[in-house]
Order: C-alpha cells, then structure tokens, then sequence
C-alpha cells in the first residue's frame, strides 16, 4: 500500500511540475500569426447603394491577392446586381503582433479601398471588412492561402 501512495505522490507531482514548466510560456503569450505571404484565394459578399442612397444592391467578388514584404497585388471579379466587372489591384499591407492589421487597395481605375484585417490559423487565412465604404455599403470577405 505504501508503494502504491508513493506511485501516487510520484505520479502528481511529475505532472505538477510538468504543468509549471509550461505555464510560464502561456501567460501573456502573444497569438502565432506568422505572416501574409504567396498567394490568397476568396471573397465575400457585399451590399453598394447609389450616391444618395436610396437604392441599394447585393455585392459579391471573388479574388486572388498575393502578399510580399509590405506589398499586394491581385486580381478581381465583382458582382453588382447581376453587372460583372473585373479588375486588377495593388497596394500596401501592415500587420500587429496581436493577429491585426491594415490594406490599401489601389485599383486600376485609380479608387482606393481600405480594410481592416484579422490574420488566423498562422497565417493560413485572413478575414477582412472594408471600412471607407460610403454610407449604405458593406463588404466582408475571408482569404485561404493556396
């Protein structure tokens, strides 16, 4: 019986400082984002009104957005109730230590978009929100690597 309590104590304790060991690293450890870089594939739907915003449409894209050293530059279909039109882009990225970051978008017709970005399974995908959308508009979208 007394082997069996030493077996036990051995047991707990082993696990015990197996688990301090550890938790040093887990507290206050900052998400893996790793980084954007390659290629991307997605889109994401969208809803664009008129300038005075009384009539508004369903949205839709799809892309594919290659990311390097600060820089993107890709490729696009949209979808503004039912009138396809396709477009090429670059711009400029940044990325935060917490899974965060920013893009600027320059098309070729010279407008800009500008979203905030999330960066997620290590940089494996990313979701975005455009957000200097006029009032009435929206448009998400979720990128995986390819």
């Amino acid at each position: 019986m007394k082997n069996r309590l030493n077996l036990y104590q051995t047991a707990r304790l082993a696990l015990f400082t197996a688990l301090v060991a550890i938790t040093p690293g887990l507290v206050g450890a900052q998400p893996s984002c790793a980084s954007l870089n390659g290629s991307y594939a997605g889109g994401g739907p969208g809803i664009a009104s008129n300038r005075d915003g009384t009539i508004t449409v369903p949205t839709s894209f799809i892309a594919i957005v290659t990311f390097a050293s600060g820089k993107l530059s890709g490729s696009q279909t949209a979808v503004f109730n039912g009138v396809v039109g396709r477009v090429t882009f670059s711009g400029d990225y940044t990325l935060n230590s917490n899974c965060t970051g920013s893009a600027t978008f320059t098309f070729q017709n010279g407008t800009t978009a500008e979203a905030d970005l999330v960066v997620a399974k290590g940089g494996k995908t990313f979701y975005g929100v455009i957000t200097n959308n006029p009032p009435g508009n929206m448009s998400s979208f979720t990128f995986t690597k390819m």
